[in-house]
């Protein structure tokens, strides 16, 4: 019965996009939901239909055959024929049960395939943890100790969930009033709201969001500052309560923040620690009074103020430098051996990546060096898409990628990635295997449980959106454990 109802949401949702000319991705889903929920119909008829007829079989043999005396015809009992069939019928039965398990254990949508890889990939990310982790002990002891000093420094920036909500709710009230959460960027938050904001401590807007109390962040988000800075803040949102992609967060956070932080605070997230590099890095060590070329303007054409903090830069080869001439002081050439500190000391340290709309972060050189650092310290790692057919419009140009292409904000910085890798053929090969092994999400490979979590999750968002006419509440969404039968 619950399958039945689901089954119907997700039709009547099918229907109702396509009345209303609605987007591709919403009818593919709505229409993948609905296969979803038909696999698991027939595996409980398949079941339910050999059960029934055994159920009948028994009562007729039991109940209405079983008393009769029995006549032997030629040494024959007259009864055998009716045992076997009652043998054939309780044979189908098993058959039938069976069958319907393995369908619902996704025997038919290929879950136990995908089961098997993820058994084999948690192998293969132990034993890369536990060869990095060796690895990073032997470092320790060659590097220099204000490097590390740094490194841990760093490694405490990490700020609350809680604390980016409250940031968030800033803008446009408090700070940068200009503010369009659908025009602008990262960047922009950076120059007309982060800077600004931290301008009077000269440190990470981490820190005064964490009232200078040292926070170690549980994961690493790795993101591009191109990106809409709402769709970072949703991309998080959607790591911490599950989702596999914010573009409805995206849209919630526009119409109506307090229900998203009480489902946070219902889940018990808020205090879900993060690392951000536009958050966490000290912007006042490396650009906040210098213009980047061809970056003077937020997307609404306002200029980028200059901030006056007159703090000294640091930047990659500002001394002192290590014997490989990197400078110590700097913040932005310590990502790597960040992550590798973080994972070394924390084994459950994982990588969110906040993928744009336009793949955008695939162009930019530090974010595929992290993804790849991350890989190799056997960090776990979750993509998160605005949209699931946002990855099957981006995939050919995926599989062009080549970090010699990629770009970054500095020169130097791309340099500097590029010493690291040293061979790039044999990193765009790793690369590729990462992306399209490992780390992209297929639907399916899911298994019964995830396709049903996912699909309660569909529909609960499609409902929400559709009662466009009246803003959100806490009762118009659906709780997983209500859909899930």
């Amino acid at each position: 019965r619950s399958l039945l109802g689901v089954h119907r949401a997700a039709a009547a949702l099918s229907c109702h996009a396509r009345s209303r000319a609605a987007s591709g991705r919403e009818i593919e889903e709505a229409d993948l939901a609905m296969r979803a929920v038909r696999h698991q119909m027939f595996g409980v008829i398949v079941g339910a239909a050999t059960t029934l007829v055994r159920l009948v079989c028994n009562g007729l043999f039991f109940g209405c055959l079983a008393p009769l005396p029995h006549v032997d015809i030629d040494g024959q009992d007259a009864l055998s024929g009716f045992t076997k069939l009652w043998l054939c019928v309780d044979f189908s039965d098993t058959v039938g049960n069976t069958l319907s398990a393995l369908w619902f254990a996704g025997a038919a949508s290929g879950s136990l395939r995908q089961i098997r890889r993820r058994q084999a990939a948690r192998l293969e990310r132990k034993t890369k943890y536990l060869k990095a982790s060796t690895e990073y002990s032997a470092h320790l002891e060659t590097e220099t100790k204000l490097w590390h000093d740094k490194v841990r420094e760093l490694a405490e920036r990490g700020f609350s969930l809680e604390a980016l909500l409250r940031f968030y709710r800033g803008l446009g009230r408090t700070s940068m009033l200009h503010w369009d959460a659908r025009q602008h960027t990262t960047a922009d938050v950076v120059r007309h709201a982060i800077i600004p904001q931290s301008a009077s401590h000269k440190c990470a807007l981490a820190s005064v969001m964490m009232g200078s109390v040292p926070t170690r962040p549980r994961k690493m988000v790795t993101h591009n500052w191109g990106n809409l800075f709402r769709d970072l803040v949703a991309a998080i949102c959607a790591d911490a309560l599950g989702e596999e992609e914010y573009g409805s967060i995206s849209q919630l956070l526009e119409q109506d923040l307090d229900q998203l932080e009480q489902w946070l605070r219902e889940a018990g997230k808020l205090s879900l620690t993060y690392w951000v590099c536009a958050l966490s890095v000290n912007q006042h060590l490396t650009l906040c009074d210098a213009m980047i070329p061809g970056a003077t303007h937020c997307a609404k054409g306002v200029p980028y103020p200059l901030c006056e903090c007159r703090s000294a830069k640091v930047l990659n080869d500002t001394e002192p430098v290590t014997d490989f001439g990197a400078s110590i002081g700097c913040e932005v050439n310590k990502f790597d051996d960040m992550m590798k500190f973080l994972s070394a000391t924390d084994a459950d340290f994982e990588q969110v990546v906040a993928i744009d709309a336009g793949f955008a972060i695939f162009s930019r050189a530090w974010c595929i060096a992290e993804l790849a650092a991350a890989n190799a310290a056997g960090m776990r790692q979750a993509l998160k898409f605005s949209s699931a057919s946002d990855l099957a419009a981006h995939e050919d140009d995926l599989r062009k990628l080549q970090i010699n292409n990629m770009a970054a904000t500095r020169p130097q910085d791309k340099i500097e990635i590029l010493s690291r890798i040293g061979d790039t053929a044999a990193f765009d090969a790793e690369l590729q295997r990462l992306l399209f092994e490992e780390l992209l999400p297929q639907w399916q490979d899911l298994d019964a449980v995830e396709q049903m979590k996912r699909l309660a999750r569909l529909v609960r968002w499609q409902q929400y959106f559709s009662k466009s006419s009246r803003p959100p509440s806490s009762k118009s969404s659906v709780a997983i454990e209500e859909v899930v039968p």
